[in-house]
């Protein structure tokens, strides 16, 4: 899904590795290309029991009003290729929860509520392509973990009984299965990686907004040329 002047840049194979490190409520992922080495994103996300009122979640560095996106996941933007009724906050109600459908002002009003604080920085050495790269990934995060916050409230009757056990082996089980598509996949003799290249085509796939965590959300940082910003993406009451 890149825009024409990114395919026209990157060649046909380019390989792009993820990092992560898991330290509840703490985490960090990044992210590095093959095809430009001074290219990264590190997202730092820390999660808290509050509705995205604290602007010192991140102390090392200092943040203006301006620097901060608060992502609400009723009634922000959407982009309309990814809506489905069934995942909209402001219709859904949960039957094992009763929770929902969320109404102007949530945030204020609704308990339990969890906030996900992330920061987002691009280091992006390419001159002449910085701020497009930046406006890109910018546009793109914030899509994907705004589809994700709303899915994760929809999908609440799913996950509301696990445990961290359920979910460490759920994350395992997604891992060993990517892992297989991947190595199947890449092998063009393979008659299970032809399978796994016509499913892919055939199949919606929801890696865009379960990739990194259930409850996330971001704010692109410019790190060349200013400092770095945070979001506060309010996700649905979790307990």
């Amino acid at each position: 899904n890149l825009p024409r002047w990114v395919r026209f840049l990157v060649p046909n194979v380019c390989r792009i590795v993820e990092s992560g490190w898991n330290y509840y409520p703490l985490t960090i992922t990044e992210y590095k290309c093959s095809f430009l080495p001074q290219f990264s994103i590190r997202i730092e996300t820390r999660f808290e029991n509050n509705n995205g009122n604290r602007d010192d979640v991140f102390p090392d560095r200092g943040l203006s009003a301006e620097d901060i996106d608060h992502i609400d996941i009723a009634f922000d933007p959407f982009p309309e290729k990814y809506y489905r009724q069934s995942e909209d906050p402001v219709t859904f109600r949960s039957r094992r929860t009763g929770r929902g459908p969320l109404v102007r002002d949530w945030r204020a009003s609704d308990r339990p509520v969890m906030c996900c604080y992330k920061r987002v920085r691009v280091t992006c050495a390419v001159y002449g392509l910085q701020s497009r790269l930046e406006q890109l990934i910018h546009k793109n995060i914030r899509d994907i973990l705004l589809v994700g916050h709303r899915q994760a409230f929809a999908w609440i009757d799913d996950w509301i009984d696990m445990s961290v056990d359920d979910v460490r082996k759920f994350e395992k089980q997604r891992q060993e299965n990517t892992n297989h598509r991947m190595m199947a996949s890449s092998d063009p003799q393979s008659p299970s990686g032809e399978r796994e290249r016509e499913s892919e085509r055939r199949e919606y796939s929801r890696s865009v907004s379960m990739k990194d965590e259930l409850l996330s959300s971001a704010r692109t940082d410019r790190t060349c040329e200013k400092p770095p910003r945070k979001a506060g993406s309010f996700s649905a009451p979790t307990e």
